[in-house]
């Protein structure tokens, strides 16, 4: 992957702690300047938004008390400059549609993310939208 880029904060809310802590060591040794900030779930996720400036919010669909497009949608709302990525094992359309509705700039299915993670990031923070591979098909309803 290799991306230099110094992406200040990045935060991964995932209930699933092995995948949450797998995904932060792949963030850790891919942006090595960058702060990686993990979350349990969405009342965490607000929480420690609020007590850190973060550039990029990874966010799970399925977690407990709050799901990922409202917590998305509170997000846009609150910290208007995070943005918003939603990594999933959902690859239907309409999950897609919805993330989009919510102001998600990234989707990433979970089995694309060793390889699309670090563009989806990169592409995002410039200010473009992303899509997995495995989801192209839909790209252009992003």
């Amino acid at each position: 992957m290799g991306f230099q880029k110094k992406y200040d904060s990045i935060m991964v809310v995932d209930d699933h702690g092995l995948f949450r802590q797998t995904v932060s060591s792949l963030l850790e040794e891919t942006f090595p300047q960058s702060t990686i900030v993990e979350a349990i779930d969405g009342e965490d996720a607000l929480r420690l938004l609020g007590q850190n400036s973060i550039n990029i919010a990874i966010l799970d669909v399925h977690m407990p008390k709050m799901d990922g497009f409202e917590l998305a949608t509170h997000i846009r709302n609150r910290y208007p400059k995070t943005k918003v990525i939603m990594l999933t094992s959902h690859n239907e359309k309409e999950v897609l549609a919805q993330a989009k509705q919510v102001g998600v700039k990234g989707y990433i299915v979970k089995e694309d993310a060793a390889n699309d993670l670090a563009d989806c990031i990169h592409c995002v923070s410039n200010g473009s939208t992303y899509v997995s591979k495995s989801m192209s098909r839909y790209a252009f309803q992003f």
